[in-house]
This record gives C-alpha cells, structure tokens and sequence, in this order.
C-alpha cells in the first residue's frame, strides 16, 4: 500500500499568502490607475470649459481612500462663468467619494460657505448640505441635492433660509423615447424665512413648499441661443404636476401646464385649492392692506364661491389663467407677472 503523501502546511500558507499578495498587488495597480484617470478626467474637462466660457481652477486636487474609496479633495476651486455677464462661484472645500467598483454613484459633500459673485453678492451657508449624482447611459443623470440649516445671504435683498431643503434633478440623455421627459424636478422646503426686504404681504414665513414639475417635448443643450425658440415651435411645455404651499394662514395646491408665448415670456392654464381664505383676509386687514368694507365684501363673495364640506373647512377650487404678464380669474386681473429676461437667466444671448 503507498503512503500517501502529506503536504506541508507551510507550503499550504505560502500559496495562500502568495495568492493575498497576487490580488492586492492587482487591486492597487487599478486604484492608481483610476485615480490616475479620475485626475486626468477632471483636469481634460476644466480645459475643455475654456471654449464654452468657463474658467474653472483650483489651488490643490489630492486624490486618497484607497483600498475601498476614490476621496477626491479640491481647495480653492473657483468657476467663473463668462457669457453677457460674469458669474464667479467659490465654493468651500470640495470633497467627492465614488466607489471604485461603482463609479457612476458620486456623493458630494458641499457643507461650508459658498460664495456667488455677479451683479450682486450672495453667501451660501448650511450646516449639512451634500448631493448624490447617479451617471446614467447616453448622458442622463440624477441628482439629489439635500441641506439642513441653509441661509442665503443676498447684498440687495436680505437673507433667506430655509430649515430643510431637498432638490431632486433628473435629467434624460439625447436618445429620448418618445413621450420621455427630457427633464424632471422635485423640490420640498420646510420652515422657509424670507427676506424682509420683500414686504410681502402675508409676512415671511413659509411652511412648506412643495412642488413636482416635468418638461414636455425635446429640450436641447442650454448653451444654444435659439434653445427655447426651438423648444417652444416644438410644442413644448411645462407640466407642473404638483404645486402645494403653506404661507401663513393659507395653504394651496394646484397643478397645471405652461409654455412660452411668441415673446417668450410664460403663459399656461392651471387650477388652485384654497384654504385659509378667510383667514388670510383677516390678515390682510390687521396689516391694512385691505380696509374692514373690502374685506367683508370679499368674504361674502369667496363664502358665495367655496365649497363647504360636512366637517372640514370651506375651501376654493378656482381655474386661473396666465397670459400677458397677467393673471385672470375669468376676466378678473388679480396679478401681474414681471416680464423674464431671459439673457440674464441664461447668461447669453437670446433672440
């Protein structure tokens, strides 16, 4: 009978160390090589943005994380945008983190002082704000955008802020299946203070603020002159699926659809739910904006209009309508719209 040869147990661990070493040298050669691309990557598009007029630059870059992280740390970064008129934006310390086996979820961290400096100076401060960016096929992506404790601080007009604030941006490629939106919104606020500067009418505070928008028809590349033209004699709009707020005594919801007239300037039909209304007279009255006669006239008519339901409270269902700078009830101006200056939005020239 033939002994049966034993192995070694050294020899056993020899190759399971050898192997160990195989894969993590294996490993760290394609983390450097990604940091070496994700370096390059960002370095090819700052210079690609000099043709578009953009300037964008940094004092330092450092790539670390490694084995299980790609940390990418930008200090001093500044991008200055330059068409018509100048926009600088100056972020805090930029710091990124992507997975090197999946590189097409990014997580910003954008917490720090922003600072946007045009025709007039703003300064972005939040105690948590960060943003996760999901890079899709054929140039989508999504975008989710977060903070906690924000406050803008505008030169002209005062300070606005916000408790908490979500942002949601989806955002479709070139290759759109028909019936596909090329671009989605979401957006919630809570606890908003606006700026005294305002004045408005109801005071400066907001409750919450929702709203869910969608575009319809092909929308093309933002740095084209003629984007909206073209957008516009394409029969685009914009559906504006939910729209709900909570200002003061009165609390809205309505949804509805606009699009661009041949000035370019928004027109659209929607429909608002109103609570609160008479409420929100007796407010308007305590802060003379109404007399005591206007205000008792109101309520008769609006209690004349609403609906009462058996336990809950009267509310108004009314179709309001946007055309020439101007929104009707019926035939009744009750708001004037200030007229978009595109080039300004756009930061280029609009025909």
């Amino acid at each position: 009978m033939a002994n049966k040869r034993l192995r070694s147990p050294f020899r056993t661990t020899s190759m399971v160390v050898l192997a160990l070493a195989l894969v993590a040298g294996v490993w760290t050669a394609y983390w450097l090589s990604i940091a070496e691309r994700v370096e390059i990557g960002i370095n090819d598009w700052i210079a690609d943005q000099q043709g578009k007029g953009v300037q964008v630059s940094y004092k330092s870059l450092e790539i670390s994380g490694f084995p299980f992280w790609l940390n990418v740390r930008m200090e001093g970064a500044s991008i200055l945008v330059e068409r018509g008129q100048s926009l600088e934006w100056r972020p805090p310390v930029l710091v990124a983190r992507v997975r090197p086996w999946r590189p097409a979820k990014i997580d910003v961290d954008l917490r720090g002082l922003h600072l946007l400096i045009g025709e007039s100076r703003v300064n972005l401060m939040s105690r948590g704000l960060g943003a996760v960016v999901h890079v899709q096929r054929s140039g989508a992506w999504r975008g989710t955008l977060k903070g906690e404790d924000v406050s803008a601080e505008f030169s002209r007009a005062g300070t606005l802020s916000a408790k908490r604030v979500a942002i949601d941006v989806h955002w479709g490629s070139k290759w759109l299946e028909a019936g596909q939106s090329p671009l989605r919104l979401d957006l919630a606020g809570d606890n908003i203070q606006l700026p005294a500067a305002w004045s408005l009418p109801l005071g400066n505070d907001v409750t919450v603020m929702r709203l869910t928008a969608s575009v319809a028809g092909q929308l093309k590349s933002l740095r084209e002159s003629d984007v909206l033209v073209r957008w516009r004699d394409d029969g685009g709009t914009l559906e504006l699926n939910r729209f709900s707020l909570e200002y003061g005594p009165l609390h809205l919801a309505g949804d509805g659809t606009f699009a661009l007239d041949n000035d370019l300037q928004p027109m659209g039909a929607f429909a608002v739910r109103a609570e609160g209304f008479m409420e929100t007279l007796d407010a308007l009255r305590l802060r003379n904006i109404i007399g005591n006669r206007q205000a008792a006239a109101a309520k008769l008519v609006l209690m004349a209009l609403a609906d009462q339901p058996s336990g809950g409270l009267p509310y108004l269902k009314v179709p309001l309508t946007l055309q020439g700078q101007e929104v009707t009830l019926k035939s009744l101006v009750i708001m004037k719209v200030p007229r978009i200056d595109w080039s300004h939005v756009l930061r280029q020239q609009v025909p």
